[in-house]
């Protein structure tokens, strides 16, 4: 589970009741956060000289919403494409280089299945007439 992002607000009110001289756990009480997050807001402020968060690490979003949506389409579209035909048909539509186990996660939130399904034979003229017959019995 993340954690708690601190206001703008939040930390302007932690630098100004710091600047009056309070102690860092007075600044808790006041404004309801832990010791050590008031300690780290003065902390980063003197770094920093700015109440702003700093830049998140790690990889951005691949997709955007409506890339998601457009797969979700294609996927209930065809209910008889695989991942790898998904993504192929999603990389042509939306020019996203996507990987197969993206596709997959994708479509795992919106209860759908990646795996092909099977194709079944044609009902014959011998089938039909047995399932009109069982009907009219069943009238």
């Amino acid at each position: 589970m993340s954690r708690k992002a601190i206001t703008y607000e939040d930390r302007v009110k932690v630098m100004h009741y710091h600047q009056e001289g309070k102690s860092a756990r007075e600044i808790g009480r006041i404004i309801k956060l832990s010791n050590s997050s008031v300690l780290t807001i003065i902390k980063r402020f003197r770094e920093t000289k700015s109440y702003v968060d700093r830049h998140r690490s790690g990889i951005s979003r691949l997709t955007t919403p409506n890339d998601d949506r457009l797969l979700i389409r294609l996927a209930k579209k065809n209910l008889t494409m695989s991942s790898h035909e998904l993504r192929r048909e999603w990389k042509l539509s939306n020019r996203c280089q996507a990987s197969v186990s993206l596709v997959r996660r994708k479509l795992i939130p919106n209860n759908m299945l990646w795996k092909k399904a099977v194709l079944k034979p044609r009902l014959n003229k011998q089938h039909i007439k047995k399932q009109k017959e069982f009907c009219q019995s069943v009238k």
